[in-house]
């Protein structure tokens, strides 16, 4: 139970240096290889008290059509299920903002 605690204590503590370069790192490495074209993001926030994943700036170009984006977002903000979120209050609503380019 003591190791467990510590274990926590130390990623609650170490979550801004794992949410920096090598969450950062890994996410773009997989998102290319998935997507076979290039994908820029310009950064990302690990919020694990919250539950949140923020990724800014984020682009992925068009594998067929390298010119042309398939996706781009300003500010984009992933729920994630951990034990250090807290639960979304009842009749949580999300809210999703879809612009037009």
């Amino acid at each position: 139970m003591i190791l467990v605690a510590v274990l926590a204590a130390g990623i609650w503590l170490l979550q801004g240096w794992l949410g920096s370069a090598a969450l950062r790192r890994g996410l773009v490495i997989g998102l290319e290889r998935s997507n076979g074209a290039t994908v820029d993001l310009g950064g990302l926030q690990l919020d694990l008290g919250a539950g949140r994943v923020t990724l800014d700036a984020l682009a992925m170009a068009d594998a067929s059509a390298l010119d042309r984006d398939l996706l781009r977002a300003d500010k984009l903000e992933l729920a994630i299920g951990t034990p250090l979120a807290a639960a979304p209050p009842s009749g949580h609503r999300q809210r999703h903002r879809v612009r037009d380019p």
